[in-house]
């Protein structure tokens, strides 16, 4: 004996499979979308050009002068650009290395040494082309210096 089948009690899982079927459309559409972009970006920064620049700075060795009992030594100095002199006290006297004119000490900003005890250093960078002349302000006329910068 066959029972009678009602339609409506078969279950044919039609719709539970849907919206398992509507996520997987989603996310297909979702994964494409993001290829298509990950290639966009690849493709437009390879089609601009890439410049380097390669700068070299060279390093100038500082110029050297001393300071002795009979002034400085060379009295004149021809540097580069950006270059730095170092005088160093190789007396047994106090020096002060300054810009001129004397006394007002203007003529470069930023170019006086202070008290330089003896075996003290003292360093500047001269970043202007020019002749520029100075002294010691403790002998300032009989102790006078010239350094000429030159591209």
């Amino acid at each position: 004996m066959e029972l009678p089948i009602n339609n409506s009690e078969i279950n044919t899982n039609n719709n539970q499979s849907q919206p398992s079927k509507n996520l997987a459309y989603l996310l297909l559409v979702v994964l494409i979308i993001l290829i298509i972009g990950v290639i966009w970006v690849i493709a437009s920064n390879k089609s601009k050009p890439t410049t380097v620049t390669i700068s070299k700075t060279v390093q100038l060795k500082p110029a050297v002068v001393s300071l002795t009992s009979n002034g400085f030594v060379p009295k004149t100095l021809s540097i580069k650009l950006n270059q730095s002199v170092i005088w160093t006290n190789n007396s047994s006297a106090i020096h002060l290395v300054a810009t001129d004119p004397y006394p007002v000490d203007n003529g470069i900003k930023g170019f006086k040494s202070g008290n330089l005890n003896p075996n003290d250093t003292y360093s500047f960078v001269f970043s202007k082309t020019g002749t520029y002349t100075y002294h010691d302000d403790l002998n300032p006329y009989n102790f006078k210096g010239v350094i000429v910068v030159k591209n």
